[in-house]
């Protein structure tokens, strides 16, 4: 298959564009790190059985944040106008499953840490004292809820970080094809939030 360039056959083929490749590669490879920082902090979560861990939603996200990533490098080397659309998409599909709904997930985890396993069970252990107990559930509770404000604050700079690769994406695409990003940019989220539904 033959690969299609931006500007093929446009008068302005050699205006310079509106974005640098090597921009376009450094948020790409900033989605893989955030990505990795995700699937592992969904790990963590996990083994430590926070509220909602068993959802697995960091590490959705931070695999949908690695391919971006891995689509988005691609795009920068070959710049394709069907590469750039390909990571455009899937960098407003990631924004909004990291900005939107992992972040509401774990806002909502946050306060539902007070009353998640092994809080109550210090009123029922006869075996031990009491206050000890608790002591124990409280550090439970308080390392939970920093893997949970991890998580969030991970989410939401993949999002805002996917976001920017979205409209870079939506720059360079706009700007071979001479058409108007802003509403590129509106029918393209409308897709990515449809693709995830």
């Amino acid at each position: 298959m033959d690969k299609v360039p931006l500007d093929d056959s446009l008068p302005e083929q050699n205006a310079k564009p509106p974005v640098k490749s090597l921009t376009l590669v450094a948020i790409a490879f900033t989605q893989i790190l955030l990505g990795g920082v995700l699937i592992y902090a969904g790990t963590v979560a996990v083994n430590n059985e926070c509220y909602f861990a068993h959802l697995g939603l960091p590490m959705y996200g931070g695999v949908l944040a690695i391919i971006t990533g891995f689509v988005g490098i691609i795009s920068a080397i070959w710049k394709t106008g069907n590469m750039t659309l390909t990571t455009m998409v899937l960098s407003f599909m990631s924004a909004t499953f990291c900005a939107v709904v992992l972040v509401t997930v774990m806002a909502v985890a946050l306060d539902a840490e007070n009353s998640w396993k092994n809080v109550e069970r210090c009123e029922d252990d006869i075996h031990h004292n009491y206050y000890t107990c608790k002591e124990q559930v409280n550090k439970t509770v308080h390392k939970r809820r920093t893997i949970d404000t991890f998580i969030l604050i991970m989410a939401i700079c993949e999002g805002v970080v996917a976001f920017i690769n979205g409209i870079l994406c939506s720059l360079v695409l706009c700007h071979s094809l001479h058409k108007n990003p802003i509403i590129l940019t509106l029918l393209t989220w409308i897709i990515a939030c449809n693709s995830l539904m």
